[in-house]
């Protein structure tokens, strides 16, 4: 493998159809085609954190190498249940990797605290020069995350495993699988705050084929986004150190970061970097590759089933629990009551929430009720209600049925 620099440019074009998650009984289908072309400086050290293949067996070459790319995805989501499938697909025309292919399926379980989920995924390359090879490996992950207090709280845990060629691939001298195991913790920044910060760890143990490239590795993990009207930018940052068994030393610092910029509804250009550094104790192993990537993205909505929710409408949440919606933006309180709380305001008081707008949850019991709100104790009409039914003074109180 050869000490050097090597650099990488992508153009991809994309066409997304996203859902949004307003009602809780329709199917949300997200769609997903990318194509794109790239050249990387130097395939041979691809990054773990790319397509898990390193040290390809290019000998001391520094291969600058086109590639076509293909990138396709399928999401469903349905009364908090997620199912998702992502595929990437790229061909490069000179070294003698000639394809990789990796593919995600993930089943997630969301209710507005509580996310839970599964994720499988598999992936394989070919060879060119020894075309009787593959490369093949997969991963299973199971993770959670608990919201509270504006922030997120999350664990993983994953197992994969990995075959490489006996030729042309990692040089494995066993003719085992590669085994490693992941153990993933983060305490991320939560909601819709215009500056989101997260702070993480990794311990991963890699059990090789060959003994002497066991090893344990150790990482921290940084994350940032921030949104400025149309324009959105993230930086990611990992600084890892890995001990093989047969007494290397290596030590990466990994960053990327992605700026987009929305030009009109559904319309974005988005330009992302990384700069990946290994410095090893084996001279000959350690590289520096940064990348460069220019998409242009295409968005649109598919909703299947009912129509989404009017913005101020109840919506329905996890435990006979609901979400109301008003806007007063010169109150100083709000308050939903009804017959599911006894008309009582002490039993409904909502929070001040961005854009003069007031939120709260409240329990519904089944059944139909009517409603209002108070605003600084004055009752006010609910706007998008379902239905509305006299109040007896001249008035209107919401109506709402709870299943």
């Amino acid at each position: 493998m050869a000490r050097g620099a090597s650099w990488g440019l992508g153009l991809a074009l994309s066409l997304l159809t996203t859902s949004a998650t307003t009602s809780a009984d329709r199917l949300g289908v997200e769609l997903a085609v990318d194509g794109g072309a790239g050249l990387d400086g130097n395939v041979c050290t691809a990054p773990s954190s790319e397509t898990d293949l390193v040290r390809l067996g290019c000998g001391s070459e520094v291969l600058v190498d086109p590639y076509g790319l293909a990138a396709p995805s399928l999401g469903l989501a349905w009364r908090g249940l997620g199912l998702r499938y992502d595929g990437t697909l790229r061909l490069y025309a000179e070294s003698g990797l000639s394809q990789v292919h990796v593919a995600t399926l993930s089943l997630t379980h969301e209710t507005r605290r509580l996310r839970l989920g599964v994720a499988f995924r598999g992936l394989g390359a070919r060879f060119e020069a020894f075309p009787e090879e593959r490369f093949i490996g997969g991963t299973a992950e199971a993770f959670a995350a608990v919201t509270r207090s504006g922030l997120e709280l999350a664990a993983r845990y994953r197992f994969g495993l990995r075959q490489f060629p006996e030729q042309g691939g990692a040089s494995l001298e066993g003719d085992g699988p590669d085994v490693d195991q992941w153990l993933l913790g983060s305490l991320r920044m939560a909601g819709r705050s215009p500056v989101r910060l997260g702070l993480g760890g990794e311990a991963r143990r890699r059990s090789a084929s060959d003994p002497s490239l066991s090893a344990w590795r150790f990482a921290f993990l940084a994350w940032a986004d921030a949104r400025w009207g149309p324009v959105r930018a993230s930086a990611d940052l990992e600084v890892a150190s890995r001990a093989l068994d047969g007494g290397r030393h290596d030590l990466e610092v990994l960053w990327a970061a992605e700026i987009g910029w929305r030009l009109a509804r559904g319309i974005a250009i988005v330009l992302r970097g990384t700069h990946d550094r290994v410095a090893s104790s084996a001279p000959e192993l350690s590289f520096v590759r940064p990348t460069a990537e220019l998409l242009l993205r295409l968005e649109t909505s598919l909703d299947v089933g009912r129509e989404e929710l009017p913005r101020y409408r109840p919506r329905p949440g996890d435990g006979g629990r609901w979400r109301f919606l008003v806007r007063a933006p010169g109150a100083r309180t709000v308050s939903v009551v009804g017959s599911f709380n006894a008309w009582d305001a002490s039993r409904g008081r909502l929070r001040r929430s961005a854009g003069g707008e007031w939120a709260g949850d409240v329990t519904v019991p089944a059944g139909r009720h009517r409603y209002l709100f108070l605003v600084d104790g004055a009752p006010a009409r609910p706007p998008d209600a379902e239905a509305y039914s006299s109040d007896g003074f001249g008035g209107e109180d919401g109506v709402l049925h709870a299943p």
